[in-house]
């Protein structure tokens, strides 16, 4: 409860008064892809880019949160994203509790590096993949390692499903 406080604050407070940053590249393409799938309905192509195709769930994250606030609404993307740390940062507490049988101190501390590091904090400011890719990633961890030799099938499939959403967020050589 405590790290879903201070996220929640810090998303407030980065939200607000967080240096705006250039809107540029990707994050350019990201809201463009977003906003046509609002008006237009269609995942258009980008100009100039004819070798570049970007992974479908990233833009239509954006646009879901555009459609739930203003379109072009950046600062409810950033909050959002931020909240996003805030699930990851609680994941990890979950990871090195449950899985690695680390002291509540060490796990708590874990969860704040997460929460307070400054790759996050920047990203989570930007119109880019990064942060959900993470968030994605690191929850696959999560229900992989909470598989066991009797868990359940929806345990398994969640896991698959869930490493297959990361790779249509950002697809890298490493999945």
């Amino acid at each position: 409860i405590a790290i879903l406080i201070i996220s929640f604050v810090i998303s407030f407070v980065l939200a607000k008064y967080f240096p705006e940053l250039p809107i540029v590249s990707d994050s350019q393409d990201y809201h463009t892809i977003a906003t046509s799938i609002i008006s237009d309905g269609v995942y258009p192509s980008i100009p100039n880019q004819t070798l570049l195709i970007y992974p479908p769930l990233y833009p239509l994250f954006v646009a879901t949160i555009y459609i739930f606030s203003i379109i072009g609404s950046y600062t409810s993307v950033y909050f959002v994203q931020y909240l996003l740390v805030g699930v990851m940062s609680i994941l990890t507490l979950l990871i090195s509790r449950r899985f690695s049988k680390a002291p509540l101190i060490i796990a708590f501390s874990a969860a704040l590096c997460v929460l307070f590091w400054p790759y996050f904090v920047l990203y989570s400011q930007l119109i880019s993949s990064e942060v959900l890719y993470s968030l994605l990633l690191i929850l696959f961890f999560f229900l992989f390692l909470s598989v066991l030799k009797d868990s359940s099938w929806a345990v398994v499939a969640l896991s698959g499903i869930t490493l297959g959403l990361t790779i249509l967020t950002r697809p890298v050589a490493l999945l």
